[in-house]
This record gives C-alpha cells, sequence and structure tokens, in this order.
C-alpha cells in the first residue's frame, strides 16, 4: 500500500501533544535534567541513580553521626528504590522513544487528516488539567495510608525515630514513587484515542484486508509497546520481594510482611492489571472499527446481489457467475477484516490469574522464609 508522507497540518499537533503529555520518560517528570533530558535511557537513568545514592548516603551518614537511625528496614527499602527507580526511568525512557518513532514511521504516514485531528483533540481534552496531578496526589496519599497501616502490624515492630533522617527520607521517596506510579498509570491510556478514531481513517483501510492496513498494524503496534512496558514494570515492582529472603538480614522483611502483602498486589495490579484492561480495551475498538468497516462494505455486495437475485421479485439470473463473484468478495471481505492478536488474546487468558499470581509469589517467599 502505499505510504502517505503527510496526514495534514494537525500532525505536528498532535506529535506536540504527545510529546507534553509522555515528556521524556512516559509522564515522569524531572525538571532538574534540563538540558540533559534528551539523553538515552541508560544515561537518562544512570543520572538519577548517581544524584539519588550521593542523596541517599548523605541522609544514612547523617543519621549515623548525628545518632538519630531509624529502623534499618528503612535503609532497605532507600537502597531498593535506588535499583528500582533508576530500572523505572530506563524502562519508561526506552518506552517513550519507542512510542514517538511508531507514531512517526508506522501511523502518522497512513493517517488521514481527519484520523490525526481527531486523536490530537482527544490527547489535549483528556490529559489537560487539573485532574491530571490531582488524581496522582490523592492515588499517592491513599497509598502512603496503607502502606503505613501495614508497616504497624510488622513483626518485629517497625522502630519509627521521629528525628531519624532515614524515616524522613524515605516517606519523602515513597510517597514521589506513589505519585509517579499513578501519573504513569493516567498517562498509560494515551494510546486508546488512537484506536477508538479509526473510523475517521477508513478510506485508507485494505478492502480485502483491512486488518493487515498498516495504519491498523501501527496502533496495535503501540498498544503492544505499552503492554511490554508494564509487564517490565511489573517484574520491577517484584524485585521488593528481595527483601523477604533471609539475605536482607535486619534490613529486609523477614517472613509474611504485611507491608508486602499489600505493597506487592497493588502496585502490581497499578502497573501490569490495570495497562492489561486498557490494552484489551484498545484492541476491542480497533476490532470494532474494523467489523464496520468490513459491514459497510459487504452491506453494499448484499446490495448489488439483492438486485441481481430476488425470487420473490421475479430476479432470477440466467447464470451464477455474477453472484458467485460477488459472492466471493464478500467473504473475502468479511474475512479480511478478522483482526487476530495473539498477545491480546493471551492476556484475555491470563490477566484473571495476575492477582492471585501474586498472592501465590507472596506464600511462596513467605513459606521459604522464617517468621520475624
Amino acid at each position: 500500500m502505499e505510504s502517505h508522507r503527510t496526514a495534514g497540518p494537525d500532525a505536528e499537533r498532535l506529535l506536540i501533544s504527545l510529546d507534553r503529555l509522555l515528556g521524556r520518560a512516559m509522564g515522569i517528570r524531572m525538571p532538574v535534567y534540563g538540558r540533559f533530558a534528551a539523553l538515552g535511557p541508560l544515561p537518562f537513568a544512570s543520572l538519577w541513580f548517581a544524584a539519588y545514592a550521593v542523596a541517599s548516603a548523605a541522609v544514612i551518614l547523617l543519621s549515623e553521626w548525628l545518632g538519630v537511625q531509624s529502623d534499618a528496614r528503612f535503609i532497605g527499602l532507600i537502597l531498593w528504590a535506588l535499583g528500582y527507580f533508576s530500572a523505572v526511568l530506563f524502562l519508561a525512557r526506552t518506552a517513550t522513544l519507542h512510542v514517538l518513532d511508531t507514531v512517526r514511521r508506522d501511523i502518522l504516514p497512513y493517517s488521514t487528516p481527519e484520523f490525526v485531528t481527531a486523536v490530537a483533540d482527544d490527547l489535549e481534552q483528556r490529559f489537560d488539567g487539573l485532574g491530571s496531578r490531582v488524581v496522582p496526589f490523592a492515588a499517592a496519599t491513599l497509598a502512603m495510608v496503607a502502606t503505613g497501616v501495614a508497616m504497624l502490624w510488622e513483626k518485629p515492630p517497625v522502630q519509627r525515630h521521629p528525628l531519624g533522617g532515614e524515616l524522613i527520607y524515605w516517606n519523602v521517596v515513597a510517597f514521589y514513587l506513589c505519585y509517579v506510579a499513578a501519573r504513569g498509570v493516567l498517562v498509560g491510556r494515551f494510546y486508546e484515542p488512537f484506536a477508538r478514531r479509526l473510523d475517521k481513517a477508513e478510506e485508507r483501510f485494505s478492502v480485502l484486508a483491512a486488518a493487515e492496513t498498516p495504519l491498523v498494524r501501527g496502533v496495535a503496534r503501540l498498544g503492544g509497546h505499552m503492554v511490554i512496558f508494564w509487564s517490565t514494570i511489573f517484574v520491577a515492582i517484584l524485585s521488593i520481594m528481595l527483601l523477604a529472603l533471609p539475605l536482607a538480614g535486619r534490613f529486609g522483611f523477614v517472613g509474611r510482611s504485611p507491608f508486602l502483602a499489600v505493597v506487592v498486589p497493588i502496585a502490581g495490579f497499578a502497573s501490569l492489571g490495570y495497562g492489561s484492561l486498557i490494552y484489551l480495551r484498545s484492541e476491542a475498538a480497533i476490532r470494532a472499527a474494523l467489523r464496520r468497516f468490513a459491514a459497510a462494505q459487504a452491506e453494499a455486495l448484499q446490495s448489488r446481489c439483492n438486485a441481481l437475485l430476488s425470487p420473490a421479485a421475479g430476479y432470477l439470473p440466467q447464470t451464477s457467475d455474477e453472484i458467485d463473484r460477488l459472492s466471493g468478495w464478500h467473504d473475502r471481505i468479511l474475512a479480511g477484516a478478522r483482526y487476530r492478536n495473539r498477545l491480546g488474546t493471551g492476556l484475555t487468558l491470563t490477566l484473571p490469574f495476575i492477582l492471585p499470581l501474586l498472592s501465590l509469589v507472596r506464600a511462596i517467599f513467605g513459606w521459604h522464609t522464617p517468621a520475624g
């Protein structure tokens, strides 16, 4: 199919809206990066790693020097966050670059001006405003309350020195991580408008192979990038279970930790769980657009068949050649619009087992670690 190198003047507006929404790393705002924000994934994450490592070491050493250290488990959480968020930044930067590249190379060249305008309008309206800041703040607050309550049930009890630098520092870091995660969940829905507005680009669909149209495959590829992103974030979240191993010693949550039992399922669903639901909803929108397109094309052929063959009205063709030809096209159009995606099928079957899987992981660690 011929590639259309321009989709109208709103193509640049769509890219600007997408860039403003995603930022440098899937909605994670790091203003202190300044001119370094355009770095590749590894240097981008390395800047955070270095800055966070220096700040963490300073807090821990200062607390020890002042003699106001809190529970060692807060140090374990601080060290975990060092690796976790560095990995998140790397993954988020990588996913963002893939997304922007897919939009530029696999979507815009095959789009119509109407499609681009509709998507750009949706991106500007859906993700702009106070809600994009209030909702993540509220979600982060609730997450902090839930994990704080879970901490009260830890055995042995968590020792909280009110002036302990590690305690204060961890609370600040944890709130920021929760806020970033909640914002990422909201921003991660950005590709839905691409699927929902496919009806604006039906003129670019291939009549006999609508599901293989480059634009459709490009939109599907966009969703695939996000599922891979949320899956890797899910693995990064599970790394907190390393603190449940005996090797963590006094820095870990050895035994059946209420804190880990709360963090892992909530964070896991907010990443892979919710991300998968958005992906499946996007897949349903693609499938519906293809179904409507095929139905309209098939209806035109049915009307032509009715004009040639209508026994009740006395229309009987001398031969069936034309009827057979139209019927063959009808079947090919419907078959070509059948949208199949192995990733979507797999998620449909496995999504109900994600939360039980989280519980199983927690139980396995509980069985293999002594109670506190």
